[in-house]
């Protein structure tokens, strides 16, 4: 089964509400869709996104300078095709649009070798599951009060035994008010798990030990209840200093991969295929 043709798509969809978080606002969603076309009639659909910039130069770089070259290469052959979209485009750097161009035509061969046996990804690729745990998330961190609590609860109503929250705000006390919101939505026996992308000053880190003596502690004590807080390691000392206070109220945690691993229950099971 051979390629004959390539079509890219764009599309721009802007939210209908003003969603940021510490280091980004959106204003539009790009989605970049690309289909293959076979001389066997199945085509195969693969796709990335942007956060509003860069959608048009992507849809460029697919339609003009890997399309051409990808015409007639049988389908199957999807690892010599990644190198040879890679060794085009890696001169313009590793990451961002050459991962992002590469990745809807990467997605949309997988998807044909999947048509083409009849089965489902999954199973193509194994199939050592047919569910994968699940839990509601969103870009939320410019949403408080009874739209946070509106989000969570939808979450819940949705079959989410744990949901995330974003934290990060300049004002760290805004964030223990929002935690608590969380926690107040959600009861005792689920679980959230809460991301903080912009760990700065110190106080943010006073404001976290605050969350955690009031907010996270007193739900630790319930054995039903499990939590497990993401950090992201832009800066060594804030991650440490975030180490420390889990070990401080979570003693048995020794490093910050055993922190990371922390088990969360899940509820909801999102099924594949």
């Amino acid at each position: 089964m051979r390629i004959t043709s390539i079509q890219t798509n764009l599309y721009r969809v802007p939210p209908t509400i003003r969603i940021s978080d510490s280091i980004q606002s959106i204003h539009t969603w790009e989605w970049i869709i690309t289909s293959i076309h076979t001389d066997a009639g199945l085509t195969g659909t693969g796709w990335s996104y942007t956060l509003g910039m860069g959608g048009s130069g992507l849809r460029s770089i697919i339609d003009d300078y890997l399309a051409p070259i990808l015409v007639g290469y049988e389908t199957h052959q999807i690892e010599q095709i990644w190198k040879t979209c890679w060794e085009e485009l890696h001169a313009n750097g590793s990451g961002g649009f050459t991962t992002l161009a590469i990745a809807p035509i990467d997605i949309a061969l997988w998807d044909l070798a999947a048509q083409q046996r009849g089965l489902p990804l999954y199973k193509l690729l194994g199939g050592a599951r047919d569910s994968i745990p699940a839990y509601g998330s969103g870009i939320n961190m410019h949403l408080e009060g009874q739209q946070l609590a509106d989000q969570m609860r939808e979450f819940l109503d949705s079959g989410y035994g744990t949901v995330k929250i974003k934290v990060g705000r300049d004002d760290p006390m805004e964030d223990v008010e929002r935690v608590a919101t969380v926690r107040n939505t959600i009861g005792p026996t689920s679980n959230y798990c809460w991301m903080q992308t912009n760990l700065g000053a110190q106080e943010k880190l006073f404001a976290a030990e605050k969350c955690w003596k009031d907010l996270v502690q007193p739900g630790l004590k319930n054995q039903s209840l499990r939590m497990t807080l993401w950090g992201i390691r832009t800066h060594a000392p804030h991650w440490q200093s975030l180490l420390h206070l889990a070990k401080l109220y979570l003693p048995n945690i020794n490093s910050p991969t055993t922190f990371t691993q922390m088990p969360l229950m899940w509820s909801k099971q999102t099924y594949a295929g």
